[in-house]
């Protein structure tokens, strides 16, 4: 609505603050589930090489 009032020279700063605010989160939300697939594939590729050792 700022732009309809001609006030986005006052809420730009604090647009660019929410969106720095929101792609760090997102960054960390992508790299929490990335490091979750690694710990998945790690502990699924434990199990095959204790199966294949029992074989």
């Amino acid at each position: 609505m700022a732009w309809v009032n001609n006030m986005i020279d006052f809420t730009f700063p604090f647009l660019l603050q929410f969106i720095r605010e929101y792609t760090g989160k997102v960054d960390e939300l992508i790299k929490d589930k990335i490091e979750a697939q690694k710990d998945v594939k790690a502990k699924e590729q434990e199990e095959k090489e204790v199966i294949a050792q029992q074989v």
